[in-house]
């Protein structure tokens, strides 16, 4: 497997492996206004035997600190299940961490995204509309987040039913 940066000519195979992991069409619509409005900041595929089989995003937030929110994260349903998805995590916060992010926020299954480091507790001094138990956040640089304040996400995340 191999894991690189998005291309243009991935674009539409991406948008319908998002779709098919997701069984509808908000995600994919999201990562489309995400490209749009420029606030992608990393975007990277798996490729296996030349087929695009998985997709991750780290887009810009608006926090007191340089903080990326990670969504959506896509697996193709044939191949999930053999750690694609979190290859791309992996990889995709090494980049952040390299890029001198200060820190990932993540909505979702917490018991999934501890593995990678994320914690409740970690996000807990940020506001956010998401706030509770599906809302984590990872320091990428020691004590980053020991400020309090908002953790808002990119304006497309608005768009989300």
């Amino acid at each position: 497997m191999e894991i690189r940066t998005i291309t243009f000519s991935d674009i539409k195979n991406v948008h319908h492996l998002i779709d098919e992991a997701f069984g509808q069409i908000d995600e994919a619509e999201l990562v489309a206004k995400l490209r749009h409005d420029d606030d992608v900041i990393v975007e990277l595929v798996a490729v296996m035997k030349g087929v695009i089989v998985g997709h991750i995003m780290l887009s810009k937030m608006c926090s007191p600190i340089r903080s990326l929110g990670l969504a959506p994260v896509s697996v193709s349903p044939t191949h999930q299940g053999k750690g694609i998805g979190s290859a791309l995590i992996v990889t995709a916060i090494a980049q952040a961490k390299q890029s001198q992010w200060e820190s990932i926020f993540v909505l979702g299954d917490l018991n999934y995204y501890s593995k990678f480091g994320f914690k409740e507790n970690t996000a807990k001094p940020y506001s956010s509309p998401y706030a509770g138990p599906h809302f984590g956040a990872i320091e990428l640089i020691k004590g980053s987040l020991q400020k309090e304040g908002v953790a808002a996400y990119a304006k497309a995340f608005s768009y989300l039913s």
